[in-house]
């Protein structure tokens, strides 16, 4: 009589030791992806503010002076193209090509298209320009976006555009100190910043950074510290000066603040042309070195 042959089979425990072998590697290939693919976000981010960056020079190279952030001038008017209002009517400065640098009403990113290979949106008043390399690709929100007549979020917040949208948005802010607005038209006509307003040296010294964000504002077209492309003058979207550094979230207190969504850190672009990636909490008495640009003090970089 021949012997049966006995049948190799998995068993329960056998199984159970694959399947949470598999779930482990899964979990660990799952990790790297994500750690890789927020890896190329901040790679295509910090070039975003690389050519920025490039683009503000290549202005100040043939200008002399780097770009303000606009607004109207002292005594000046200029048709309503678009306003936000919180109990009162405030008119911002718009992109006007006809303008010269010193007296351009719209903001540093209006004032630069050119230099980004947008001549057309800058010559014909393209509000609904959406600039690919004004968009961090870790908020990937919508460009261009419209104004409602109401903001959604901050329900004080109404806005007026004339029929003017949309509107194209920024994810990134010039430090207000360097790229002068509002206030010097008003107080100190046609005053400027060059490099050599920068004695604190240029390695040492802020020129753009991502800004701050509320996770609940990406994509509403609400104007609130994110005023569009095109708007001058006291508009906290393309300006910021505060030294808070923080990472983006619902209910952030974004306000004239820096942030990013990126798990690593915010990027910051330096004078000399360099981007640095600094971590959240950084110590705002640093901050506030970096953002001065004559101050006359000496500070280390922060990592």
């Amino acid at each position: 009589m021949r012997p049966t042959r006995r049948q190799s089979a998995f068993t329960v425990i056998e199984l159970l030791v694959v399947v949470a072998v598999t779930a482990i590697l899964l979990g660990l290939l799952l990790a790297a992806v994500q750690r890789v693919r927020e890896a190329a976000l901040r790679a295509r981010c910090a070039g975003n503010l690389k050519q920025v960056g490039l683009a503000l020079h290549l202005f100040h190279d043939a200008n002399g002076f780097f770009p303000t952030s606009g607004g109207l001038p002292p005594g000046g008017s200029r048709p309503v193209i678009a306003t936000v209002h919180r109990g009162q009517r405030k008119v911002w400065g718009v992109g006007d090509p006809t303008l010269p640098p010193r007296q351009q009403a719209g903001p540093w990113a209006y004032a630069i298209l050119p230099h980004l290979e947008m001549e057309a949106a800058f010559r014909n008043r393209t509000f609904a320009v959406a600039v690919p390399s004004y968009t961090c690709p870790a908020r990937g929100r919508s460009n261009p976006q419209t104004a409602p007549a109401q903001d959604p979020v901050f329900r004080d917040d109404r806005y007026e555009s004339d029929g003017v949208n949309p509107w194209g948005k920024t994810d990134y802010a010039a430090n207000r100190l360097i790229a002068l607005g509002e206030y010097a038209k008003t107080t100190r006509p046609g005053t400027t910043v060059g490099i050599e307003g920068v004695p604190d040296g240029t390695s040492a010294t802020v020129l753009l950074g991502e800004k701050s964000m509320d996770t609940r504002r990406y994509d509403t077209g609400g104007w609130l510290w994110d005023e569009p492309v095109f708007a001058g003058g006291a508009a906290g979207g393309t300006v910021r000066s505060g030294t808070t550094v923080q990472r983006d979230r619902p209910n952030v207190w974004f306000p004239d603040n820096w942030g990013s969504a990126h798990a690593a850190g915010c990027h910051f672009a330096f004078a000399d042309g360099s981007v640095r990636l600094f971590r959240y909490g950084v110590d705002p008495a640093v901050m506030r070195v970096l953002l001065t640009p004559a101050g006359g003090e000496v500070v280390s970089l922060p990592e």
